[in-house]
């Protein structure tokens, strides 16, 4: 299947709208649910509509066999303290300003300034025959200049953003139940990195969860379950997730749908999210989310916006020049010279 074709519907047991990504459908396309393909009760569960309503969600626990639970509010997203921190561990090496990266959908690399929302073609990735043979889903860019890319066959390759030379990583999908579909995002709160992973799991693991990894072994440990499920989450139309991280421990989950939700680091929990209203319109699922210094940027189809945490609302910024398909964005996790 390829990212222009439409997944079929599918849900995680009745009375259960819980929107989960890994655990929906084998395909191995970055696309959205076809809600028009459910049964009216079900398009109306899933919030095709773009309403509030939300359906059933699972317990904050996240056990398969608990109880429902239905109209969880979750606070929206609190504005935050963004000072630059005292590490000067995260401040970037030459002084100057972080450099952002795009991905494209058929896996090239290019630099993205935020001021003037150009995007430079850097070209593909050398991997050899795995970017022939599997579509790239999603990327994170760590401190020491290499793009972590994560390709449909559901292994992670190390890209050096200098030369484009690829080497596979030791992930191993399947840990924790954590399969396909899933997020990725390098942390970025200390000189030591690790990486975050956002994604959903089947029986008898459970509902959504946030794990990590150092980034030599990346053996995973789970950090907890990515719960509760807020009602707003009603128009999540697909089962697809785009996560990174920022510099003061706040890790940031984007849904196709429009949700912008923040996780907390060390237990998953969902601290807070905001519908944005800012949603891909082709099936290609082309969005993405980036932290940017102080910044959260948001990304549907070739428009960029700049998330207000106070008006809780993005601010459209423009479209993205020289790119119409943004699958994933990452800046190198560092603070400029202020």
């Amino acid at each position: 299947m390829t990212r222009a074709e439409l997944r079929p519907w599918s849900r995680l047991g009745a009375g259960i709208t819980i929107v989960v990504a890994g655990a929906l459908g084998g395909c191995g396309a970055r696309t959205p649910l076809d809600v028009s393909a459910a049964p009216s009760g079900e398009r109306d569960a899933a919030g095709a509509d773009g309403g509030s309503d939300a359906g059933d969600v699972e317990d904050d626990a996240g056990p398969a066999d608990a109880e429902p639970q239905s109209d969880v509010t979750v606070a929206p997203i609190a504005a935050f303290d963004a000072s630059v921190p005292a590490d000067s561990a995260l401040a970037c090496p030459d002084g100057g300003l972080p450099t952002a990266y795009l991905l494209d959908q058929n896996g090239a690399l290019y630099t993205f300034s935020p001021a003037t929302l150009e995007a430079t073609r850097l070209g593909l990735p050398d991997c050899g025959e795995a970017l022939l043979d599997e579509s790239p889903w999603t990327f994170s860019v760590s401190r020491d200049g290499v793009a972590y890319l994560l390709l449909e066959n559901w292994l992670i390759y190390a890209v050096d953003l200098a030369t484009l030379s690829c080497r596979l990583t030791p992930f191993r999908a399947d840990q924790l139940g954590i399969d396909q579909d899933f997020a990725i995002a390098i942390s970025r709160t200390s000189a030591e990195e690790q990486m975050f992973y956002v994604g959903g799991t089947l029986p008898p693991f459970g509902g959504p969860l946030l794990a990590a990894s150092d980034l030599g072994t990346f053996t995973l440990h789970e950090l907890g379950p990515a719960l509760p499920v807020p009602s707003i989450a009603g128009n999540m139309t697909g089962s697809l997730y785009d996560a990174q991280a920022d510099l003061t421990g706040h890790v940031f989950v984007f849904v196709y749908g429009g949700l912008l939700e923040e996780l907390d680091a060390t237990s998953g929990r969902v601290l807070g999210a905001d519908e944005t209203g800012f949603v891909a319109s082709g099936n290609d699922a082309s969005f993405a989310v980036m932290t940017y210094e102080d910044d959260v940027y948001l990304f549907a189809d070739g428009a960029v916006a700049r998330y207000d945490f106070t008006l809780h609302a993005p601010v459209p910024l423009g479209s993205v020049h020289g790119l119409t398909d943004v699958f994933a964005a990452s800046a190198v996790p560092c603070y400029g010279v202020r």
